[in-house]
């Protein structure tokens, strides 16, 4: 189950990304999309970049061990960066 929660706050998060800029994103905004309360979502994270920290991490490591067998470490690494591509704007503001 928290798997399951986890994985609805991190997709409420991009589908928002898609929406509206980071800056202008909440916790309300991402417990309301990812139809959790703001509790639960503080329950997971402490802020918005802890998500995205998480998001990032999640994220690649899937990429990484979804990756087929006798995959290059280059092939890989492009997935990756084609994921960073997509969400360049949580990444940008994450290392801001």
């Amino acid at each position: 189950m928290a798997q399951h929660t986890k994985n609805a706050i991190r997709d409420g998060f991009l589908e928002l990304l898609d929406e509206k800029s980071f800056d202008k994103i909440s916790v309300v905004d991402i417990a309301q999309k990812s139809q959790v309360n703001r509790n639960t979502f503080y329950y997971y994270y402490p802020d918005v970049f802890a998500l995205v920290d998480d998001l990032l991490r999640h994220s690649t490591n899937e990429l990484i061990e979804k990756a087929p067998q006798g995959t290059s470490w280059y092939e890989t690494l492009l997935q990756v960066t084609s994921f960073a591509r997509s969400h360049q704007q949580a990444i940008y503001h994450l290392f801001q």
